[in-house]
């Protein structure tokens, strides 16, 4: 139990928690329907975004106008409320639960995690972390437009080759228009020219020996891999924001889910639905997503 208590993300949703509370015990002391307050928030909110579309201050008869549309957009939505237009409208349904969402994402920045928990992320996360394969290897090319059967032309070609010699099919094939060998390449570059069929082949045949046919766009090849760098991770320091980044999403991931299955628990759910139109599997799905189960 004392463990569970030391659990950083239930110190979270308890704070997350706390904050919609409080918010809406304040929101209801402090304000009737018939009320609104405009504060420094709202005026400094509504001078920032003017700045940040136009690059200066509004002038006096431009932060009128600003002022109006917004106690006119204020007053709808007030009334709109006492309407009940909100109802069941999916537009704003989405932008509520996304700031809802925003809300938790702003308990997460509140506590940056500790070098601790960050280098124990990056171990935990090693494999995400890693440099690409590198290869320095030679390749002959034997292309759809010069071959009916590339893949035979190779084929035969390499039963011919002595196989442990790179001598012995140097320079063969048909040329192309970059050259026939990388040293020294990353994966990601070798994609880019030969595709990524071909280079997920390249990291599981063998070193030193001519291999193929391998297939690109370009035809058919046959390849003579003279060095293959397996990925090998990178040092945190190198990537120390690549990882504070996943880490603060992952962290986002986990709250927002824990968030929302505590306030879950604070509501009810009927189901009404009309048996004879829906198959029984799909009220069984909904019955049991509604419960959580």
């Amino acid at each position: 139990m004392k463990q569970l208590l030391k659990e950083p993300l239930l110190h979270f949703i308890g704070l997350g928690l706390l904050i919609f509370i409080v918010y809406g015990l304040v929101a209801k002391d402090e304000t009737d329907e018939n009320t609104i307050v405009f504060d420094s928030y709202d005026l400094n909110s509504l001078l920032s975004k003017w700045e940040l579309q136009w690059k200066r201050p509004p002038t006096e008869e431009e932060l009128k106008g600003i002022l109006e549309t917004n106690i006119k957009q204020e007053l709808f939505y007030q009334e709109a409320l006492k309407m009940n237009l909100d109802h069941n409208d999916e537009i704003i349904k989405r932008r509520l639960s996304q700031k809802m969402e925003f809300l938790s994402n702003d308990l997460v920045s509140m506590q940056p995690p500790t070098d601790e928990e960050l280098t124990a992320y990056y171990s935990l996360k090693m494999n995400n972390y890693l440099t690409n394969y590198k290869y320095t290897l030679h390749y002959v090319n034997y292309s759809f437009d010069k071959n009916k059967q590339p893949f035979q032309v190779a084929s035969k070609a390499l039963s011919q080759a002595n196989k442990d010699q790179l001598a012995s099919l140097r320079g063969a094939g048909d040329p192309l228009p970059f050259p026939n060998y990388f040293e020294n390449s990353d994966e990601l570059s070798i994609r880019k020219t030969l595709g990524s069929s071909f280079t997920d082949t390249l990291r599981v045949i063998d070193t030193n020996v001519w291999t193929g046919p391998i297939q690109s766009g370009f035809g058919f090849h046959l390849v003579y891999i003279t060095d293959r760098k397996q990925p090998a991770p990178i040092p945190l320091e190198q990537i120390k924001e690549r990882v504070l980044n996943d880490y603060n999403y992952d962290r986002q991931l986990k709250l927002d889910s824990a968030l929302y299955n505590e306030i879950k628990k604070q509501y009810s759910f009927e189901l009404d639905l009309n048996e004879e139109e829906f198959d029984p599997e799909i009220i069984e799905l909904v019955e049991s997503t509604l419960k959580g189960t």
